[in-house]
């Protein structure tokens, strides 16, 4: 009996202990991952894991012991996942990671995660693990703006494997739905590029005249961009006398260096008698 009894104390002091941690003060847990991420920044640069990311690595394991179930946790383990991929330890990363998504599923810090892990996939030349995990935070924090970054990630995705057509297809939805301007934005950019990329040179046209048409600041910053490009468009379909045009507007106002430069050669490249044309 005494040993029963024994037990049965145990487990009530260990579930109080369970049920402070989770619902007490977590502050404490706060300044352990201020600290971690204080000492990781010292040493960001070195490539290799030092005692510094150790120490560091030990400050955010304490959170996830002792602060069970709360959301410092799942940011504990969401900075251990990153830090080890920053540092090249690819198999301690995914293991934190795979962590992280089975016990804090629902945890926002699940929507950066897999948007770190995506990055990763990507550099690797993993394009479709990449998208997908882009897909995972549309579905489950769809009305966040990591949702809607992650759709815009997700056409980037398709465009390194070539798949200019579902790039299209999600840029077209996050142009015409995301209620961020600079995002939207940068939609409608690579929209009328992917359209480019499938010689669809009047739709992307149109996508880059929604940018040249608006001239506030997050549009703005994609100008000479878009001009550019809306120039490559004429070029590339052979309608000289309106790429001619275009290429000037480049030279003309892009302050870029790079786009007046390739302007300038494409404009002596369609005023030589190569193109049967003639200096104009």
């Amino acid at each position: 009996m005494r040993g029963v009894k024994a037990a049965l104390v145990a487990a009530a002091v260990a579930g109080a202990l369970v049920v402070g941690v989770a619902l007490g003060d977590s502050s404490e847990a706060r300044s352990l991952i201020v600290q971690a991420l204080a000492l990781w920044d010292t040493s960001k640069r070195i490539p290799t894991l030092t005692q510094t990311d150790l120490d560091a690595k030990g400050l955010l394991e304490r959170v996830v012991a002792e602060y069970p179930n709360t959301e410092e946790a799942a940011e504990a383990l969401r900075h251990l996942a990153f830090g080890h991929y920053y540092k090249g330890q690819a198999q301690e990363a995914l293991a934190y990671w795979n962590r992280l998504f089975t016990e804090y599923p629902d945890s926002p810090q699940c929507a950066v995660a897999w948007l770190d892990k995506a990055e990763y996939h990507f550099k690797l030349g993993d394009y479709a693990t990449a998208a997908e995990c882009c897909t995972n935070i549309m579905t489950k924090f769809a009305a966040t703006d990591d949702g809607r970054e992650a759709l815009i990630e997700r056409a980037f995705c398709k465009q390194a494997a070539q798949d200019f057509q579902g790039a299209a297809d999600d840029l077209k939805q996050a142009a015409e739905s995301d209620p961020s301007p600079e995002r939207q934005a940068k939609a409608f950019y690579w929209l009328g590029y992917s359209h480019f990329r499938l010689a669809r040179y009047g739709d992307a046209r149109t996508a880059l005249e929604r940018i040249l048409g608006d001239s506030s600041a997050p549009f703005a910053w994609w100008h000479d961009n878009a001009r550019f490009l809306r120039a490559h468009c004429f070029y590339s379909e052979g309608d000289k006398a309106n790429a001619l045009t275009a290429l000037r507007e480049v030279v003309a106002q892009n302050q870029d260096e790079a786009g007046p430069v390739c302007a300038e050669a494409m404009i002596k490249d369609l005023t030589t008698s190569v193109h049967g044309g003639v200096a104009q």
